[in-house]
């Protein structure tokens, strides 16, 4: 399962059109999760781009946060499969 996560709270969420993408959008209205994956600068008060990928037992496999979306998919798509996920 992939799942994106957005800081819009879960009505503006719904309202988003993501039909085309295998994903589910959730909402971390109040930074939670962000922080919990160092994905937001408190000292700033800002949030951070990050694509994180976990496996199906819950281990951090790969993770890179910066200031710009990471749109290597491929490169996803191929971790994800060399470690035995589906890809799909």
């Amino acid at each position: 399962m992939v799942l994106a996560v957005s800081s819009d709270s879960p009505e503006k969420n719904r309202s988003n059109d993501l039909s085309t993408f295998k994903l589910k959008l959730v909402s971390d209205k109040d930074h939670e999760n962000a922080r919990r994956f160092a994905s937001y600068d408190d000292f700033e008060d800002m949030e951070l781009h990050s694509t994180i990928l976990i496996d199906r037992e819950g281990r951090v496999r790969r993770k890179r946060t910066g200031g710009t979306p990471f749109m290597k998919i491929d490169y996803l798509l191929g971790e994800i499969n060399r470690w035995g996920g589906t890809g799909q």
